[in-house]
């Protein structure tokens, strides 16, 4: 998960929401669907 964490991170860092909403949704398909 820290790399998830950093990843969202550097996005805001460069103020790139974008790219914090495309790493959520790369968590959801790696993890699947919430149980």
């Amino acid at each position: 998960m820290a790399h998830l964490q950093g990843t969202a991170l550097i996005a805001k860092a460069y103020d790139r929401p974008e790219l914090v909403d495309q790493a959520r949704d790369g968590v959801r398909a790696l993890l699947g669907p919430p149980r």
